[in-house]
């Protein structure tokens, strides 16, 4: 598309290419995780281009993590967990990374639903708990792309989002994508009819 700005002074002709993401975010694998934070609740996305699925996710107080949890008394470890995708499970696995400390150093627990994670790694599901030092954090939504197209529904439906109270309606062309009002994954099981509500 070319575009052409000028003036009485200055004239620039230039052409505008749009780029197009190789990954629609409905492709894309993302874990959503919340924790309190004081009063507030917090929220992260982590996502995971498909191209690139064997990249870990890391969290803990340092500034070089994917996430970084403020932990003054710092009983989050610099880097303490990772998170990653394995392909042959289809699932999203939590790893401890203070498991290889060198000693005199010991390893920094994480309790996943209230089991204690050091040396093994721990698969991770919607409603899972992470507790890393005193802070807790829930997996709130996993979206992992489905091979299969989605099933063609009538133009009058509307899909809902995962939100637990009052979903937002939004048009069907949302299903896989976050809604864009909360934040949360809009799933193709939502799909819900005009005639319906």
């Amino acid at each position: 598309m070319a575009a052409v700005v000028s003036s009485s002074w200055l004239s620039l002709e230039f052409t505008v290419t749009p780029t197009r993401d190789p990954y629609p975010p409905n492709l894309m694998y993302q874990l959503i995780l919340e924790w309190h934070a004081g009063s507030q609740l917090q929220q992260a996305i982590l996502t995971w281009d498909p191209a690139a699925l064997e990249i870990m996710q890391t969290l803990g107080r340092s500034a070089d993590c994917t996430l970084t949890l403020l932990d003054p008394a710092k009983h989050i470890s610099g880097l303490h967990a990772g998170i990653y995708f394995k392909a042959e499970t289809q699932s999203f696995w939590l790893r401890n990374l203070t498991r290889d400390r060198i000693s005199p150093q010991q390893p920094n627990p994480i309790w996943v639903d209230g089991v204690k994670v050091i040396d093994q790694e721990t698969p991770l599901t919607p409603g899972s708990q992470i507790q890393l030092g005193k802070l807790i954090l829930m997996v709130k939504t996993i979206g992992i792309p489905t091979q299969t197209p989605p099933t063609p529904v009538s133009s009058l439906s509307q899909v809902k989002c995962s939100r637990d109270s009052d979903p937002h309606l939004l048009p069907i062309s949302y299903i896989g994508q976050n809604c864009p009002y909360c934040g949360q994954l809009v799933l193709s099981s939502t799909v819900i009819s005009r005639a319906s509500r």
